[in-house]
């Protein structure tokens, strides 16, 4: 089926090739398909045994054990089934910002959810987008079927971003509006006090959901490379500052490195997954080196 998005490329999805986003904890799933799931069922990978009781398939008796204690025990299995993957992005103002070729960083977090989509679609799983302000929330359920691509794309190309955003708030509101334990993964440029970053991530995390924080800057918010006399002006508040870059370059990156140290901190000790990326970063780099990283770390894990 033919899906017709500008946030879907093509020639983007082929340089991906079959890369798959999987979970590493068991998830809580509704469909069969490739991944373990909480409940227990008669399926592919061995679980545990439970004593026979009347009613149970015989032919799931394990003989060697009868052989072994004079007793009938039932292999028990995981099903295997898919997990719903949900895309939380923010669309507070200051993610319009953009510099030199790179994208814009709500341009740039639209592809990265649509793509992230797509691949868990294909792969036979479920994906569902979320987006949030400081004053609102908008929410698409899961889809499993490609159609879905068309209607995410129709909410993103109607994002009108504005103001400020309260991340602790809006990812609190999202944690009673998920009903199924999964992977969400939250796009944003995290401009917002840590402690309110890493409150709203951890009440994701609490709800039993594998949580990915991925964090989009633009280069000039990286790398502060300005030169000469500069008038700054805000997106989120009405501010205006004329300076010369040179001037702020040390004190301003020194923040910014706090700043990005408090969120991995605070993301490692909960089991948050977090990845910085840089708009100027190819989307097919980033996530194939992200989802490589994920595939070592779940083989190490198993």
């Amino acid at each position: 089926m033919s899906i017709r998005s500008r946030f879907l490329d093509p020639d983007l999805v082929r340089r991906l090739g079959r890369v798959e986003m999987k979970a590493r904890q068991v998830v809580e799933g509704f469909l069969t398909g490739l991944h373990k799931s909480p409940y227990r069922g008669f399926s592919v990978e061995f679980a545990e045994h439970r004593s026979y009781v009347p009613g149970d398939d015989p032919r799931h008796i394990d003989w060697k054990v009868y052989g072994r204690r004079e007793r009938y025990y039932i292999k028990q299995y995981h099903e295997e089934t898919n997990f719903v993957a949900t895309v939380l992005l923010d669309a507070s103002a200051s993610m319009t910002f953009g510099s030199g070729k790179a994208h814009r960083k709500l341009e740039y977090a639209c592809l990265l959810a649509t793509t992230l989509s797509f691949l868990v679609l294909r792969q036979n799983d479920a994906a569902a987008l979320g987006i949030y302000d400081r004053q609102s929330v908008a929410y698409l359920p899961p889809g499993t079927r490609l159609p879905f691509i068309a209607r995410l794309s129709e909410m993103l190309d109607r994002l009108e971003p504005t103001g400020q955003t309260d991340t602790g708030r809006s990812l609190g509101q999202f944690t009673r509006q998920i009903a199924r334990k999964g992977i969400v993964v939250v796009v944003s440029d995290f401009l917002d006090k840590p402690e309110s970053i890493l409150d709203g991530l951890r009440q994701l995390k609490f709800r039993g959901h594998e949580v990915i924080a991925l964090h989009v800057l633009d280069p000039h918010e990286l790398g502060f490379p300005m030169r000469g006399h500069v008038r700054f002006e805000g997106i989120e508040v009405d501010l205006r500052v004329f300076v010369e870059p040179s001037r702020i370059r040390e004190a301003y990156l020194d923040a910014l490195n706090r700043h990005l140290h408090a969120l991995r901190l605070g993301c490692s000790r909960a089991g948050i997954d977090y990845r910085l990326a840089s708009t100027a970063e190819p989307l097919d780099e980033l996530l194939l080196s992200y989802l490589a990283t994920r595939q070592k770390v779940r083989r190490v894990a198993k």
